[in-house]
């Protein structure tokens, strides 16, 4: 929240801000609060389907699906948690940022 007060601070309006995750319950868990309105605080899967793109983005031979929220924002700030990897050990945020960039191209 104190990334949202910040934005807040900087001028962006509290309806221009997205917080979200793969799902409702992982929010939940992490203490926040299900919002479709004002600030949005939503789970890919609150949207149709599955809440991914339809189409598989590709940088070599790995693929992913973007969340569909990832289409209403024009900037991401991207707070990683640690998360283990069985290859890799931790994997932070990486997986963001492969999204981010096969996103840009």
């Amino acid at each position: 929240m104190a990334i949202v007060q910040g934005l807040k601070a900087a001028g962006v309006s509290e309806s221009n801000i997205y917080i979200w995750d793969r799902t409702n319950r992982e929010l939940e868990r992490a203490g926040f609060g299900i919002s479709s309105s004002g600030l949005k605080i939503e789970g890919t899967d609150a949207y149709v389907g599955d809440g991914y793109s339809d189409d598989i983005e590709f940088a070599g031979s790995v693929g992913t699906r973007f969340s569909r929220i990832m289409s209403k924002v024009d900037a991401l700030i991207n707070v990683p948690v640690l998360k283990d990897h069985d290859l890799a050990g931790v994997s932070i945020g990486m997986k963001n940022f492969l999204r981010c960039y096969l996103q840009s191209q």
